[in-house]
């Protein structure tokens, strides 16, 4: 029998991190907010948004939105780690790539093309985030009445990107197959632990700042500025996991 902690990050990974719909989640949220926005009173719109917890003066805001990149980072680091984890506590491991010209490749080979291949998809996660702020900044000067929704286009970026991240990388790890036909070795004991633990925080950070973005679209900036920023946070993630890969994948076979 196995512990009933065991039950929470397999529960979260099969409901949350393998569920495709989990993605749509910012579209549902800026949905509860144009809905909850129209049904208050005025009167009550103004005293809310007066509020502490729904300022942009809270704590979860002053951590989680101005310091976002820094915790993606940090926690985008720790599913790296935890996915080598995974990989080398397994006798016969399933390639850390899992694509038809990667399993040709050696473990030492694969375990380098993985931590290039996340590199990529970090750098081009950064680079286009950091690209439509800049166009974010140049349309306000040019329309001072017009400001995208930095908080849907950033937090939309780094929640779909972790979300697709933990998917590819740690939710089909051998390590989550855990019943009594499996022989339970201390090394495969310690990297369920590691990538249950990984997997947990990526889901807290998702949530907190899904949390974030629901005060941001009941409270904040106009329905135009809102759907832009949604629209345009999606952009990073469809090009790290849809088109990078068929480029690495590609990459691959002319190699072999």
């Amino acid at each position: 029998m196995f512990p009933k902690w065991v039950r929470l990050p397999s529960g979260i990974n099969d409901n949350f991190f393998k569920a495709t719909h989990a993605a749509t989640t910012p579209i549902g949220i800026l949905v509860v907010g144009i809905v909850t926005r129209t049904a208050l009173p005025q009167s009550a719109f103004i005293y809310l948004k007066g509020l502490w917890i729904f300022s942009e003066s809270n704590v979860m805001n002053a951590i989680f939105a101005d310091h976002g990149l820094l915790i993606f980072t940090v926690v985008y680091l720790l599913v790296f780690f935890a996915r080598l984890v995974a990989h080398f506590a397994v006798p016969n491991p399933r390639p850390l790539l899992p694509t038809p010209a990667s399993t040709r490749l050696e473990p030492k080979s694969q375990m380098w093309f993985l931590l290039g291949d996340m590199f990529v998809r970090y750098v081009l996660t950064l680079g286009t985030l950091v690209s439509l702020m800049i166009m974010k900044v140049k349309v306000m000067e040019a329309d001072e009445n017009f400001v995208i929704s930095g908080h849907f286009l950033g937090i939309t970026t780094l929640t779909i990107t972790l979300l697709w991240e933990v998917r590819s990388s740690l939710s089909l790890c051998e390590v989550w197959d855990l019943d009594e036909s499996h022989i339970l070795t201390f090394k495969r004991q310690v990297a369920f632990v590691v990538v249950s633990m990984v997997t947990v925080l990526c889901f807290t950070a998702i949530v907190i700042w899904w949390c974030v973005l629901i005060v941001t679209a009941t409270f904040y900036h106009s329905l135009r500025e809102r759907i832009i920023g949604l629209l345009l946070g999606y952009v990073s993630p469809v090009a790290a996991y849809y088109v990078e890969p068929w480029i690495v994948t590609r990459s691959l076979e002319l190699i072999n």
